[in-house]
């Protein structure tokens, strides 16, 4: 499917580098044009198609029995609010649940720069961003392959306007099947070409989402350890009251996040992972009743 420019496609691997961005307002104005900025998925088809509109343009061909172009131009826009709270900007559409994974443009009034600002929901893990021509931003997307029923995802593209409005459109469907245990990711692009102090330059954005299996966990630990293999203490985070920090025990070497859950195969299961000391912080993920992990990032300190 070809839209706007946008590319939609099914694939396998993916490699991304990751570094920080920082752009002029009038790249970023390029004679209005609006520009693919991420995807806010959802679990449900957002119904945005102005079929009034629709049926007016083409009732003489529904009469007919005439061809039918369903194209862009019925494709209704959703726009964005922005919320601030406790000194954070956050993106919301109103009456839409779903998972952001968007890097908009924030515009510094009375400056000539502005900067980059990546929003994701809590599911999103594994987050990078690219810059340069080629910008770009990833993420994992967790599910459980044990989930009750199948789990379908909703890639809906977002746009920002050279005002700084941004917006939604319907997107396309992805379904994971109930015991799927399979790979996958979904992109979406967009290239283009703009003048700048009259010289063309191609510039091109992607939004990649890796959708990936993982245990059903409905417990996690974290044992921090000593060089001796000790096991100095234990900590059991739980999904409705995750701390936001945890110190760092006298002489620990290393830290394991301990998960308790179910396997692919329904099996309940232990498994243990090695945290990243050079993080600073620990991932710790749980399953929801939908069958997406959400991931919590515990500061260590």
């Amino acid at each position: 499917m070809i839209k706007r420019g946008l590319l939609l496609f099914l694939i396998l691997t993916l490699i991304l580098s990751a570094c920080g961005c920082q752009l002029a307002k009038e790249e970023i104005a390029e004679e209005g044009r609006d520009r693919l900025i991420g995807m806010y998925i959802t679990t449900e088809h957002l119904d945005l198609f102005d079929w009034d509109a629709f049926i007016k343009d083409h009732i003489g061909d529904m009469m007919n029995d005439a061809p039918i172009d369903m194209n862009a131009q019925y494709n209704q826009r959703k726009y964005a609010t922005f919320i601030k709270e406790y000194e954070q900007t956050d993106i919301r559409f109103d009456g839409i649940e779903g998972i952001a994974l968007i890097d908009y443009f924030v515009y510094n009034d009375g400056e000539e720069f502005g900067y980059h600002s990546l929003i994701t929901g809590d599911e999103i893990a594994d987050r990078m961003i690219r810059s340069g021509d080629s910008l770009g931003i990833e993420g994992t997307l967790y599910f459980s392959p044990i989930s009750d029923s199948d789990i379908v995802l909703f890639m809906n593209p977002v746009y920002q306007t050279a005002t700084g409005e941004i917006y939604l459109t319907a997107g396309m469907g992805h379904g994971l099947a109930a015991g799927s245990t399979g790979e996958s990711a979904y992109w979406l692009s967009e290239s283009y070409t703009h003048t700048i102090n009259g010289q063309e330059q191609q510039e091109s954005f992607t939004v990649k989402l890796f959708l990936k299996p993982k245990n059903k966990s409905n417990k996690v630990f974290i044992k921090q350890m000593s060089a001796d293999d000790a096991v100095l203490s234990v900590t059991q985070i739980r999904p409705d009251s995750i701390p936001s920090s945890l110190n760092k025990d006298a002489g620990v070497a290393y830290i394991i996040i301990e998960y308790h859950g179910y396997n692919f195969d329904g099996q309940y299961e232990i498994t243990r992972e090695f945290a990243d000391m050079n993080m600073g912080f620990i991932p710790c993920y749980f399953t929801k009743d939908n069958g997406i992990a959400t991931v919590a990032q515990i500061e260590m300190k």
